[in-house]
């Protein structure tokens, strides 16, 4: 042998008989085929692809849905912030409409109702008989106010001077004609709180306090004054009233107060006659002019 076949032999390894490489081949094919036809048989192949689909088209439903939630989420918070700006701008310039907040001037004048109750005290007629003396006439006052402002809420003081022209006359019912009551209107002074509400020009508010009125009542038996109560009697004030403000500084006002005055009694030499106390309801129009710039 030569030397260049030796070598020849030396770098190819020997060829595996025929019989075993066809057997080799064989075992390989035969281990793969079962499991493509298990799988084939299954339809897992199928069962693969229709899961992909499926979770692609639940995938796409969820993000739809997330999307759609969204859309209506934002609209719903745009819609929230559109209707608080709205309230927000209508309360800032329904504040900022009208300034009540100074000090002003006015003057009231209007019509009153008053009712003088009268009491036998004594026994001068009967003891305990009651009647009335109506009285009603026109009313003017002059006023002073100074008006404070939080948001709506309007407060205030109020002071008041001016002249009730209440007159009227009654019989007492036992004297057969010959006794008569007779009230005469007079001087009245109150001071009293005002808590209003304003919108814009626009004020709705009550007002409470105290008073003072100086009605003269006198009995006058057979033409004689037997008796008489007259100075200032004190009481309670209450009511309420709109006001409209149509520029800076004028305003003008429609308002009722009741005058619920205390009693006084009628004196005669020796002895108490009668007891009166008189109440007054009040209806008046009013002007005020802010003070200052």
């Amino acid at each position: 042998m030569s030397s260049r076949s030796r070598s020849r032999a030396r770098t190819n390894p020997p060829a595996l008989p025929r019989r075993l490489a066809s057997s080799t081949d064989n075992l390989r094919t035969n281990n793969v085929r079962p499991i493509v036809r298990l799988v084939q048989c299954a339809g897992l192949n199928r069962i693969f692809a229709s899961y992909s689909a499926g979770a692609a088209r639940a995938s796409l439903r969820i993000i739809s849905s997330l999307t759609f939630l969204a859309e209506g989420m934002m609209l719903r918070v745009s819609q929230i912030i559109a209707a608080g700006g709205l309230a927000l701008t209508l309360a800032t310039s329904a504040v900022a409409g009208h300034q009540w907040t100074g000090a002003y001037v006015g003057a009231m004048a209007g019509y009153a109702s008053a009712n003088t109750e009268m009491t036998d005290i004594d026994g001068y007629y009967t003891t305990g008989e009651r009647f009335d003396v109506d009285s009603d006439n026109a009313m003017i006052g002059a006023v002073f106010g100074i008006n404070g402002q939080s948001g709506h809420w309007v407060y205030g003081i109020e002071a008041e001077a001016g002249v009730i022209a209440a007159d009227g006359s009654a019989v007492q019912p036992s004297s057969g004609g010959d006794l008569v009551a007779n009230v005469d209107g007079g001087l009245y002074l109150s001071a009293a709180g005002r808590l209003g509400y304003a919108w814009d020009h626009w004020l709705v508010y009550a007002k409470a306090g105290v008073a003072a009125f100086d009605a003269d009542v006198s009995l006058v038996e057979l033409g004689t004054e037997i008796a008489r109560a007259d100075g200032l009697t004190a009481g309670a004030i209450y009511g309420a009233g709109l006001e409209y403000a149509f520029n800076d500084k004028w305003s003008v006002r429609a308002e009722y107060l009741r005058f619920d005055i205390g009693s006084d009694e009628l004196v005669a030499p020796g002895f108490n006659l009668y007891e009166a106390e008189t109440d007054v309801d009040t209806f008046r129009l009013g002007i005020t002019v802010k003070l200052g710039s």
